[in-house]
């Protein structure tokens, strides 16, 4: 898969040095996926929800989230939100 916005984890690591790993590990898996449906997203990250249109990702033990449209027929994941759980708890989806 692609990834669209990945300047969004880029910024999220300076300020968030603990995401490092568990995003490098999130971008490694989904990096080298190939997915075409959500039931091949659920074979990888089985903790991973949709919502309306959006997959969320917990990262890092559920320490953070991420907020992401997959377009299964352009390969791509775009990036729209990445945050604490606690952030989280305040997105309106």
């Amino acid at each position: 898969m692609q990834i669209a916005n990945m300047n969004r984890i880029e910024n999220f690591k300076r300020v968030h040095a603990g995401a490092s790993k568990p995003m490098k590990d999130w971008l490694d898996k989904t990096i080298g996926a190939n997915w075409k449906t959500p039931m091949d997203v659920k074979k990888i990250f089985a903790s991973a929800s949709f919502v309306k249109q959006f997959v969320i990702f917990n990262i890092g033990g559920n320490k953070y989230r991420l907020l992401t449209k997959v377009i299964y027929g352009k390969e791509t994941v775009r990036i729209l939100k990445i945050g604490t759980h606690e952030d989280y708890n305040g997105w309106k989806l």
